[in-house]
């Protein structure tokens, strides 16, 4: 055993003493020293802040306070030099700037996009400005097309390669599969800003015709035929407004969440009256907006059933004659009609299965009394 410790101890030295003569020893305590010093300098820092002193418990304070104070021989020498620098002992003053800076809160943003004045728009719109826009984005939106039908091109290229190709090992199989997935992104990025130009270009083209018609309304050609676009996909007269409904209803939903959201937020004690106030404006837009929506909804119904009145053999005529209404009020008469027989006939059935179920529980149902022959 002591042959033993003895050996130990001899290999120990002759290490330290190797690495001596090499040099690795004093790298190593070099190193060493190094960490200690920032290690004991983050300490240094946080026993000299009160602010975040305060946030730890006793525990963490006092192993702070015993690694920050028993342990400064590991700082650095200008750290005891210049403590005003490193937090030391002393606690800056806020300057009034700063005391302002603070008690300022941060503005915070509206939750809904607040509308702007379509009327005022249009009178600040630089026409030749809009125009030389809608130009360049003509072009650019020329060039995303060319690109999206590229992209579109050597996928369906890479496609044919990867379908036709034969001995792939995984990795191979892998790494096509992948290209053919990042060109299909890069198409689909390319199309929607090619989209994005496009609702861009719609809109300034509508703007721009109607600042014209707006500052020409002492002429007499301010009239609405005139303010509206120009289609040849959809006959306004007839269009049956379904999907806008659905969309509307999908807006409803959504803005009746927020508002409900935001109400509960303002009931909750747990904040600040100045979050709170805030939420109050959001509450009062999305209120608004909720009342929007429902009118909305009301015209679109309302122009959907006046289609409805309107059609004659499933098709929409312009006038309607008093035979023709007849017709309609008859036949919307007789489906009410068949649709309540249905309905008597199924409560009816629903009745009747009822009562076999009932009549068979009945005749399924053990006597009361006792099976044995010799009790009551």
């Amino acid at each position: 055993m002591s042959m033993t410790n003895i050996g130990a101890c001899a290999g120990i030295v002759g290490a330290h003493g190797y690495f001596q003569y090499t040099g690795e020893r004093q790298k190593a305590y070099t190193c060493l020293d190094r960490s200690l010093k920032r290690r004991s300098l983050e300490f240094w820092a946080i026993f000299w802040d009160k602010q975040l002193m305060a946030r730890f418990n006793p525990l963490v304070q006092q192993y702070i306070r015993h690694n920050g104070i028993w342990y400064t021989y590991h700082l650095p020498h200008k750290v005891l030099d210049q403590p005003d620098n490193y937090g030391g002992g002393t606690v800056k003053k806020k300057t009034s700037t700063d005391a302002q800076a603070s008690e300022q809160p941060p503005e915070e943003k509206p939750y809904y996009t607040q509308p702007y004045d379509y009327a005022n728009n249009l009178r600040q719109i630089d026409a030749e400005l809009t125009r030389s826009k809608i130009n360049d984005l003509e072009i650019e939106t020329e060039a995303l097309l060319k690109e999206a039908e590229y992209l579109l091109y050597v996928a369906a290229q890479k496609e044919y390669e990867y379908c036709h190709l034969k001995n792939m090992d995984a990795d191979e199989r892998q790494v096509r599969l992948q290209e053919i997935q990042l060109l299909r992104i890069a198409y689909n990025r390319v199309h929607v800003a090619a989209n994005a130009n496009d609702v861009k270009i719609t809109k300034w083209e509508k703007s721009l015709k109607h600042k014209l018609l707006f500052e020409a309304h002492s002429s007499g050609e301010d009239t609405l035929e005139a303010w509206l676009p120009a289609t040849t996909r959809v006959d306004h007269k007839t269009h049956d407004p379904t999907l806008s409904i659905q969309e509307m209803e999908k807006c409803s939903t959504e803005i009746s969440a927020g508002v409900k959201r935001f109400e509960e937020l303002c009931k909750h004690p747990g904040y600040e009256q100045r979050q709170k106030e805030r939420w109050k404006k959001d509450l009062e837009d999305g209120r608004t907006m909720l009342k929007a929506v429902d009118h909305v909804l009301w015209e679109l119904e309302k122009k959907r059933k006046a289609l409805e009145e309107r059609k004659v053999d499933g098709k929409i005529v312009e006038s309607v004659t008093p035979t023709q209404q007849t017709e309609v009020a008859a036949a919307q008469k007789g489906m009410t009609a068949e649709a309540k027989v249905e309905k008597t006939e199924a409560g009816a059935e629903d009745k009747q299965a009822v009562k076999t179920r009932v009549d068979k529980a009945k005749a399924t149902k053990p006597p009361s009394g006792s099976l044995e022959p010799d009790k009551p």
